[in-house]
């Protein structure tokens, strides 16, 4: 379920990112842009919750910190997304 909850979580950051480029200014299109972030963050710490649950019964636990890297990685995008967007982060955990 964490691993499908990633992946459903990394498109839409991807998706953000495309549009954040450097020239970026604020639009219409800024709350559809947040709603996708919060989508995201929303996934990666279910996902985040999940893999911490079965950490230690894990037979590969190797894969499970690559994994919360990931979502460590995916978590500071968002923030960065959105800082960009002007919102603040709620979820500094």
């Amino acid at each position: 379920w964490a691993a499908s909850l990633l992946r459903e979580a990394v498109p839409l950051l991807n998706e953000v990112a495309e549009q954040l480029t450097p020239d970026w200014q604020p639009g219409p299109n800024t709350h559809v842009l947040s709603a996708k972030l919060s989508r995201a963050i929303l996934k990666l710490r279910q996902a985040r919750e999940l893999y911490r649950r079965r950490f230690l019964e894990a037979p590969d636990k190797g894969l499970i910190e690559d994994r919360m890297s990931t979502i460590a990685d995916g978590l500071k995008a968002a923030q960065t997304g959105l800082e960009r967007l002007g919102g603040v982060p709620q979820w500094r955990r």
